[in-house]
């Protein structure tokens, strides 16, 4: 079931990108169960960021709906991942915090044994999502262009 924070067309447009999981809150997180695997982090922002440096140059995000595409194959899995980007960081620590820590909704849909790469592709490949920023979450990549998308419309 899509939580309330997310819009019905987002859930959707990812619904129809093939992919299906467990959509989880910041109210639900702690009652999910225990699993390895990927997420899609949904991310509302209300105003304008500025990411950081990404490949020498920084990005400029208008305000909109992003994914961000994770995973999770340590200790604590999915749950553990998911919680931190739940909390508050003043600091940015990962290239995803500049966004967590400015948003005004967030929700996450977890992908059991996903592979975040194999979500990127799929949710590229649906023609409904786009690259949102080269490089961003997939430094260490070298199959993606970014591990952040752009919903096509950002704001429906």
């Amino acid at each position: 079931m899509i939580p309330p924070e997310i819009p019905a067309w987002l859930g959707d447009d990812i619904a129809a990108a093939g992919i299906c999981g467990l959509w989880v809150t910041r109210d639900s997180v702690a009652r999910m169960p225990g699993f390895r695997g990927a997420y899609v982090l949904a991310v509302r922002l209300d105003v304008p960021v500025r990411t950081g440096l990404l490949r020498g140059r920084s990005t400029r995000l208008a305000p909109g709906w992003y994914l961000y595409l994770g995973s999770a194959w340590g200790s604590g899995g999915v749950r553990a991942r998911i919680s931190r980007h739940f909390r508050n960081h003043s600091a940015g620590h990962w290239h995803i915090d500049w966004l967590t820590a400015a948003a005004a909704d967030l929700a996450a849909l977890t992908v059991a044994e996903g592979d975040e790469c194999d979500l990127a592709a799929r949710l590229l490949g649906s023609a409904r999502f786009t690259v949102a920023a080269p490089g961003f979450g997939s430094t260490d990549c070298h199959r993606c262009k970014s591990h952040l998308l752009g919903a096509a419309g950002l704001n429906g």
